[in-house]
């Protein structure tokens, strides 16, 4: 289980890990930025904020360029429901530290 906050790169092996590969350039740099907003979700539980809702800004993001259609695609309905999970979980991490610490 990832415990946050989380480096990029235990990150990484651990996706690489389940996914069964390793990933290429790009994928590790887009999973670096991903891994910035996780962590910044466990701070946000630390501090009693408000959890961010991924998917509803990413819909409102793909709205407004007119590519809505594009969230229909199943790669990356399930992308942002695997980054919604972690925030969900980096979120819940923080909230328990908060709570227990």
């Amino acid at each position: 289980m990832i415990t946050f906050p989380v480096a990029v790169e235990t990150f990484i092996a651990d996706q690489e890990k389940r996914a069964g590969r390793k990933f290429d350039d790009f994928q590790r740099e887009l999973l670096g930025e991903y891994v910035e907003l996780f962590n910044l979700e466990f701070d946000a539980g630390m501090k009693g904020e408000e959890p961010s809702n991924v998917l509803k800004d990413t819909a409102e993001f793909y709205a407004r360029k007119g590519k809505l259609e594009e969230l229909e695609k199943p790669v990356l309905k399930h992308f942002y429901a695997c980054v919604q999970y972690w925030c969900n979980e980096a979120y819940r991490q923080g909230k328990e530290t908060r709570n227990h610490g």
